[in-house]
């Protein structure tokens, strides 16, 4: 009886709020569907478990679920369904970033093979900006999540170079300078290394 007592309380001491985006147009093949479950608890920071089904415009049939957890995601992120941003439609293009933050979800073509890639949110982050998951497309149509962008990278390049086949980052540093970071797609080896780092002024 004392168990089933301390099991209730903990049971009521969260509540979970669900939000659902359907995403149609930032991507020439697939529309995505985000949906976020974020678990409000009194002593701890939410927990939130984002779901993201991939579907196949043509036959409109899902192809892929991938899921996020997250224990950091500011009110607002995956329940605003304009966040969101794409280098294949031009959608929101012209929306300047505000704290390095490109939106939840974003399409582009990362490693410059012209598949369409995906760029998840996976942390709000802090003054640096928010860190994203990356997911590219492969010769069958699956999103492969990307080890090294995600973990080493994370950021949301400011440039994305497809001549030098390299990304940039700009993420702040310090009180008067940013880190500006370049990788590089070796095509040979299909692997990323970072050709430079430095610190330049606001």
């Amino acid at each position: 009886m004392k168990l089933i007592f301390i099991l209730n309380i903990f049971i009521f001491s969260f509540k979970c709020f669900g939000q659902t985006c359907l995403h149609k147009d930032i991507s020439k093949q697939f529309n995505f569907e985000t949906n976020l479950t974020r678990i409000k608890t009194k002593n701890l920071f939410d927990s939130c478990i984002v779901k993201i089904t991939i579907i196949q415009k043509e036959t409109n049939k899902p192809v892929q679920t991938i899921k996020i957890i997250s224990d950091y995601f500011f009110e607002g992120v995956y329940t605003d369904c304009n966040s969101k941003r794409s280098y294949v439609t031009l959608k929101n293009l012209n929306i300047e970033p505000c704290d390095n933050d490109f939106g939840d979800i974003i399409v582009a073509d990362f490693n410059f093979d012209n598949r369409e890639d995906v760029a998840l949110k996976k942390d709000s982050g802090g003054n640096g900006g928010p860190d994203y998951n990356y997911y590219l497309q492969d010769s069958t149509g699956k999103f492969i999540i990307n080890k090294y962008l995600t973990n080493n990278m994370g950021y949301f390049p400011i440039y994305i170079n497809g001549r030098s086949k390299t990304l940039t980052t700009l993420v702040h540093a310090n009180a008067k300078e940013q880190c500006k970071s370049t990788y590089k797609l070796d095509t040979l080896t299909n692997k990323w290394k970072k050709i430079s780092k430095t610190f330049v002024d606001y």
